[in-house]
């Protein structure tokens, strides 16, 4: 399973049925994500850049990336914030960055990929995610010929916001016979 980011990694990894039989994408859009998109998700972010959203450069940041994740984005005092930046953000700003630019051009690569070789594949989205709406998901559910679960009231942050239901739904798919 992969989640946001890790969506990405996992359909590149989906590219390869000897080594995986099922793939669940948790709200990530895969290739079906166009510059247009990348346009729009900086508009509802209001930043120029994904990198402004996605590398924040201090507690600001942080704060602003949770707004955009989470529907009722958790009340995140300065310290906790700082720490959030400090751990996982201030020693990795240029490997980040390069990580978002890997995503728009390996779009191109991973588009190319037959759809009828990929495994049998769940998608799970929110249908109030800012990051990659819902009608993302659909379009690749389409793309995929993947069913896609919904849950309601649900933002980008799918496995923190309903981990339980997330938790269910993955075991579900995963426990079907091929």
């Amino acid at each position: 399973a992969g989640i946001s980011y890790g969506g990405f990694v996992t359909y590149s990894l989906m590219a390869r049925p000897e080594r995986i039989n099922k793939a669940i994408i948790i709200a990530s859009p895969g290739p079906i994500f166009s510059d247009e998109h990348l346009a729009q998700l900086c508009q509802r972010a209001n930043v120029k850049n994904p990198e402004e959203l996605f590398v924040p450069q201090d507690k600001s940041g942080i704060k602003k990336l949770y707004d955009q994740v989470f529907i009722k984005s958790p009340y995140i005092p300065d310290f906790i914030a700082e720490q959030i930046y400090d751990g996982y953000f201030k020693d990795w700003q240029p490997e980040r960055e390069s990580l978002l630019n890997t995503l728009t051009a390996d779009r191109e690569r991973l588009g190319k990929i037959s759809t009828e070789t990929l495994p049998k594949t769940l998608l799970i989205w929110g249908d109030k995610d800012q990051i990659f709406p819902l009608e993302n998901g659909i379009a690749l559910s389409h793309y995929l010929q993947a069913p896609i679960v919904v849950f309601p009231e649900t933002a980008h942050g799918v496995t923190n916001e309903k981990p339980e239901l997330t938790a269910k739904t993955i075991e579900s798919f995963l426990s079907q016979v091929n």
